[in-house]
């Protein structure tokens, strides 16, 4: 679920809450709560040691807002992923500009095709039922081969679920220690996702290390100087 999504279902639990309705609000929509408070879409998820060379990934472009705000900020080079068709046209709207190549595909451990549920930011191949659309999803390691990327300075990861098999597969191959940056939103929705998140946590921690963390909301993990 995204983020305006969950405080929006805050904001009316305790609009019942107040008038008798509800009896409480759950810990997850209070947790999302520090990250506005802390101003995370402006502050954290903007504030990245960039500059106009770097390469940035998006995978889950959704509509394109994050990439704009980061070209605008950082005049950067960037790759959208975003593999349902009317969120790909959107993007290429907004970031009409040489140096954004955007990708009407998403990035695995493998290439195939398979259906995603459509429900805007939070679209998931790992979710049945409602609007379906077949959509193709590419290796990542081929990807960045036949593009000849050697570096990637950040990348955001906000795949619904896809995030899991991703993240194990770049650790796998040591691609891990090409990425400067690596900001992730994992879910909640799988039920080893804990388990699988603390596991690539303790990975990353080898290569990386923690510069903002909101459990399940947004986190952000930097290369070690070590590992350059």
């Amino acid at each position: 679920m995204t983020i305006k999504k969950i405080l929006a279902k805050i904001l009316v639990k305790i609009a019942n809450r107040l008038s008798g309705n509800e009896q409480f609000i759950s810990d997850k929509y209070l947790r999302v709560l520090p990250w506005l408070r802390d101003k995370g879409d402006e502050t954290h998820s903007l504030n990245h040691p960039l500059n106009e060379n770097s390469m940035v990934f998006d995978l889950g472009g959704y509509i394109g807002e994050w990439s704009v705000e980061i070209f605008k900020k950082y005049n950067c080079y960037i790759h959208v992923f975003e593999p349902v068709n009317t969120y790909y046209l959107e993007i290429q709207k907004v970031l009409p500009s040489a140096k954004v190549k955007v990708n009407q595909y998403g990035l695995a451990q493998k290439t195939f095709n398979t259906s995603i549920n459509i429900s805007a930011e939070a679209s998931s191949v790992f979710k049945t039922g409602g609007q379906q659309e077949n959509i193709h999803l590419v290796n990542f390691m081929d990807y960045v081969r036949e593009n000849k990327i050697e570096k990637i300075d950040l990348i955001k990861i906000n795949i619904e679920g896809g995030e899991y098999d991703l993240l194990e597969y770049l650790v796998k191959t040591d691609f891990i220690t090409k990425i400067h940056n690596i900001q992730v939103q994992f879910h909640d929705f799988f039920p080893d996702s804990e388990k699988r998140m603390k596991a690539i946590q303790q990975n990353l921690s080898a290569t990386h290390q923690l510069t903002f963390h909101y459990p399940f909301i947004w986190e952000n993990w930097r290369l070690k100087a070590a590992s350059v």
